[in-house]
């Protein structure tokens, strides 16, 4: 056997190995993964390139800043320098482990120090032998991905531990464990007199309404008591089918308990059925909810929806800042903050429009507000402009000439309320008081489609912002049409996706060859990172690519990167690695905002990376190492002649 090079720490080291050797170091790798699933030939080929080297306790076997090679440990202990171990100190390595995983992976610098903590024997291969069976053994590939998720997993627990106990758990948790007793239901037909008695005894605030097959179909509410019953004094002897609720919202009993929160929160309901297969297994209410997950949801989202006045929202929303600081130094993830601030702020919006809408100018059975951009994902932080619009049906539209005038004057009523309450106004005018963006569905795919036909450079930054759209208040079925249109006409235009590659991949992550970080040399912030521009649009822009080339109708990035990588059968490790460095980079962007406003700052992206500490500081990196890694997978995909359109 033979060295590839030189190796640190003056090792001893056999050069020219026997033929025993060989078959020593082929047997012993096929005995661990994931060399077992690369064959033998792959195997006895890297054995003739292995160099068997001992270390003492104490040596450096890799640094930090070192040009990577393949690593096995045959015997002994290597700690990974500044990598945290759950259990405290520095990650651990045993034998049959292999690194430097990232750096080879990514064909990089080594970015930690690698020492024998015992006596320690390694092989050591080429870096190119690694790359060599990346490219040829899918399984490799799959198992290295895995390992650098995992290994980015572990640091963001590690993370999240630093910063206190967290109620995560409690949100993220499946509904069917918080919804109590067996859900208390009746057929259409039976008489209100029956449905009130029975809610009497059984001491319940709701009674769902089922058919046959018991699939919820109606629910009747102590609300609708009130006003159907109390007020209203209709005949008891009439079925419950004439004064329940038709409006109705389900979740799968499944589904995590935050789905239940910020429905709550944005539709203004009490009570959720949940359901399997469509069948009635449980309900949760609103008292259940906000008992299990406190923290102040409910009162904030009642101070909004019960404010009298536009500073009255304004000072919701204040307190909303604070709720959403409190819950992220509980140690909530940003991908659960992110909703929560988006929620509110739809709530904030619906409570406008009925606040300013004083003449009914707003017909919501047949128009609809659209939120853009991050909002349209249910992404949004604090620092944020608006992005919005409103689609109209176009019979509602045709039928009657002046509706876009008045639509478009509420829509400046709601436009100035929404920037005196702390979202600015939107520099380039995308907003629902401009006419071109408040309009009927047909002139909404006519603009669409000519963005996607011509693929001018103004065509790809408009579909940026506008293809993220998501309904807010009104007629959803309107915006549901205009989405499953678009998506089908997207599909049919590979060029059009070939260009939005071409152009997501110009934003590369702020990786320096020398320094960590390439940081901005000038403007409002220099030596900074933009979290937005360079952290977490490279994942914004890829998921909406695969979302767009797949038929995937999600907007969030995240449900994007899963429902894309499904069709396109990208490994799962590597999606996850994909997805865990997103919501680390949107979690560094909160905490700017809410110290920013802690210290009455002007809110903003830009970060100084010497304000991180060494654990945050080697996470981000890592994080932008995955946004590299998806930026070449997406070429890969996209390039011209690779068929990568359709899943």
């Amino acid at each position: 056997m033979h060295r590839s090079r030189a190796l640190p720490g003056n090792p001893r080291s056999d050069a020219h190995g026997s033929i025993e050797e060989h078959e020593y170091v082929a047997g012993f790798l096929q005995r661990h993964p994931p060399f077992d699933e690369v064959g033998m030939d792959a195997l006895e080929r890297i054995a003739a390139q292995a160099a068997i080297v001992e270390y003492p306790p104490g040596t450096v076997i890799l640094r930090a800043g070192e040009a990577p090679q393949l690593f096995v440990i045959v015997s002994g202990t290597v700690a990974i320098e500044g990598a945290p171990s759950e259990g405290g100190g520095d990650l651990a390595l045993a034998p049959g482990d292999f690194f430097p995983v990232a750096a080879l992976v990514a064909q990089r610098q080594v970015a930690s120090n690698y020492v024998a903590k015992e006596p320690t024997c390694c092989l050591a291969f080429p870096a190119e032998e690694f790359v060599r069976l990346e490219r040829e053994h899918p399984r490799f590939h799959v198992h290295c991905a895995r390992k650098v998720a995992a290994l980015l997993e572990q640091s963001l627990r590690v993370f999240q531990a630093q910063r206190g106990p967290g109620i995560e758990h409690l949100v993220e948790g499946p509904l069917a464990g918080v919804a109590g007793r067996a859900p208390v239901s009746c057929a259409p037909e039976t008489p209100i007199r029956a449905v009130l008695e029975t809610m009497a005894r059984e001491r319940i605030g709701s009674m769902v309404v089922v058919d046959e097959a018991t699939r919820p179909i109606g629910i009747f509410t102590f609300r609708d008591m009130l006003d159907k019953v109390a007020l209203a004094q209709p005949d008891l002897a009439q079925p419950i089918a004439s004064v329940m609720s038709r409006e109705l919202y389900v979740l799968p009993a499944s589904a995590p308990v935050l789905d239940a929160v910020l429905l709550m929160a944005r539709e203004g309901i009490r009570h959720v059925p949940l359901v399997e297969q469509g069948r009635l297994v449980g309900l949760v209410s609103e008292s259940r909810l906000f008992t299990v997950t406190r923290g102040g949801i409910r009162e904030t989202r009642l101070a909004i929806r019960q404010a009298k006045s536009i500073s009255e929202v304004h000072h919701a929303i204040g307190e909303m800042r604070a709720l959403v600081e409190r819950l992220l130094r509980q140690g909530m993830s940003p991908d659960t903050i992110t909703r929560l601030v988006t929620t509110f702020n739809d709530v904030v919006i619906q409570r406008l429009v009925a606040l300013l809408d004083t003449a009914g100018d707003f017909p919501a059975e047949h128009a609809c507000w659209i939120v853009l951009g991050s909002e349209g994902r249910g992404e949004q932080t604090l620092a944020t402009d608006q992005d919005n619009g409103i689609v109209v049906d176009d019979a509602a539209a045709a039928a009657d000439p002046g509706l876009r005038q008045r639509l478009v004057a509420l829509a400046e009523r709601v436009n100035r309320a929404l920037d005196e309450c702390g979202y600015p106004l939107c520099k380039g005018n995308v907003m629902a008081s401009n006419p071109e963006w408040t309009a009927p569905l047909s002139e909404w795919q006519a603009r669409f489609a000519d963005w996607i036909d011509r693929g001018h450079p103004q065509s790809l930054l408009n579909a940026a912002i506008f293809f993220d759209f998501r309904a807010v208040h009104g007629k959803p079925a309107i915006v549901e049409r205009l989405r499953t249109w678009l998506s089908a006409y997207a599909l049919d235009h590979g060029r059009f996706l070939l260009q939005m590659t071409h152009n997501a991949l110009e934003n590369q992550p702020p990786l320096g060859l020398v320094r960590d970080f390439v940081l901005a040399s000038g403007g409002a912030h220099p030596d900074t990172l933009d979290l937005k521009v360079n952290g977490v649009q490279p994942f914004v822009e890829s998921a909406r690519i695969y979302a767009l080339s797949t038929g995937v109708e999600a907007t969030n990035t995240v449900e994007r990167l899963r429902a894309a990588a499904a069709a396109r059968r990208i490994p799962e490790a590597e999606v996850e690695g994909w997805i865990e460095a997103f919501r680390f980079i949107q979690g560094l962007r909160l905490k700017l905002n809410l110290d920013q406003s802690a210290a009455g700052a002007a809110l903003h992206n830009h970060l100084d990376p010497d304000t991180l500490n060494d654990l945050e500081r080697r996470i981000l990196k890592e994080s932008f190492r995955q946004a590299r890694k998806l930026q070449t997978r997406l070429a890969r995909d996209f390039s011209a002649g690779a068929g990568g359109f359709g899943a």
